[in-house]
């Protein structure tokens, strides 16, 4: 299938060097010749990330994210970038607790530099996809939560609805 709705995945070799200057030829590469229209990175910390001799790496993030940002500005496609974050504390009642963008490992530049940040997360059989943040909430949307339940059978997930 051709055009917008095509998909192309990179994967790498063992022999490259995954930095972000590798990133970027392949997501030119995937726009220019394949007309793709959004990009996902899944997952940031597969990458070689260089940094500067003693940067700190909430420097080199902010950076990263700026890059990012005018590459999709410039080509006019969005660029999703999946990040994890640190170990989560579980609650009293030993339920792991909701993350922030704060909580992904290494900086908080994930909150101050991303213009939307969603996080999902799963508790036992819900699953919360959560707007954390919305910059220009008059265009993309407002931030916000959503339950979803996952059936197994249609591999599907399905809005969730209290009993």
């Amino acid at each position: 299938m051709e055009g917008r709705y095509a998909k192309r995945v990179i994967v790498p070799s063992f022999d490259d060097n995954v930095n972000l200057q590798w990133l970027i030829e392949r997501m030119q590469v995937s726009v220019i010749q394949h007309d793709c229209d959004i990009i996902i990175i899944d997952p940031f910390n597969e990458m070689d990330h260089e940094t500067g001799h003693n940067e700190p790496m909430r420097l080199y993030i902010g950076w990263f994210i700026k890059t990012l940002k005018r590459f999709a500005a410039k080509h006019n496609v969005h660029v999703i970038v999946v990040a994890h974050p640190r170990k989560i504390n579980k609650d009293k009642d030993g339920n792991v607790e909701i993350p922030t963008l704060y909580d992904i490992e290494q900086s908080a530049m994930w909150y101050n530099k991303a213009d939307l940040g969603v996080i999902i997360h799963r508790n036992n059989s819900i699953t919360a996809a959560r707007v954390a943040k919305s910059r220009y909430e008059d265009v993309i949307g407002k931030r916000g939560q959503v339950l979803y339940t996952y059936d197994e059978e249609t591999a599907h997930f399905h809005e969730y609805e209290e009993v």
